[in-house]
């Protein structure tokens, strides 16, 4: 059974964590989880984009917007508030979304929620989400870096070093592993 995941607007908004997510979620045909989202979660991950790119055309924000929405399963559109149990208020709307739609994880990159002490779902980093999704299924994570690789490539035929990249992004176990498949597939 696929897994629920509600995806902070903190990992929708870096192009790496959500490219990865996707790629990810495709490598696996869906069947090892599903994406969730909310209409607050994809208006601060649109304007968190905006204010860090304000030079982006009106097209590009579209695109992105179009993307996220393509790749999630679902959006949860009717939740009730509740009280949130971590140091970021401004997550309440997500804790509140992930009780009411019964979500089995919420993926953020906020370190508010890891003292949260939820215990109605569990609470994943990138890194944590991407190394167990390594783990479980090392073919499924070789698939989404081969496509990583295969973009970059074309938009900088003098590479980019991915692993570093997930080093950046804060996902050093990743790194690691992402590390670990180049080595064994590129000798």
């Amino acid at each position: 059974m696929a897994h629920r995941v509600l995806v902070d607007a903190c990992v929708l908004f870096s192009r790496l964590l959500r490219d990865q997510l996707f790629l990810l979620k495709q490598a696996s045909g869906g069947g090892m989880f599903t994406l969730a989202g909310t209409c607050d979660i994809l208006a601060e991950t649109v304007y968190s984009i905006r204010r860090k790119r304000p030079d982006m055309t009106g097209g590009q924000i579209s695109r992105i917007d179009k993307l996220i929405r393509e790749n999630l399963d679902e959006m949860i559109e009717e939740f009730e508030p509740h009280e949130f149990p971590g140091s970021d208020i401004d997550d309440s709307h997500v804790h509140s979304a992930a009780i009411s739609a019964k979500v089995d994880i919420v993926l953020t990159a906020d370190a508010g929620w890891a003292t949260a002490g939820v215990v109605d779902y569990d609470v994943y980093s990138p890194d944590q989400f991407f190394s167990l999704v390594h783990d479980s299924a090392p073919d499924v994570s070789g698939l989404a870096l081969d496509k990583q690789i295969a973009y970059w490539h074309k938009k900088s035929p003098d590479g980019v070093n991915l692993v570093e990249r997930f080093r950046a992004a804060e996902c050093p176990e990743y790194a690691l592993r992402a590390h670990q498949y180049l080595l064994q597939t590129r000798l």
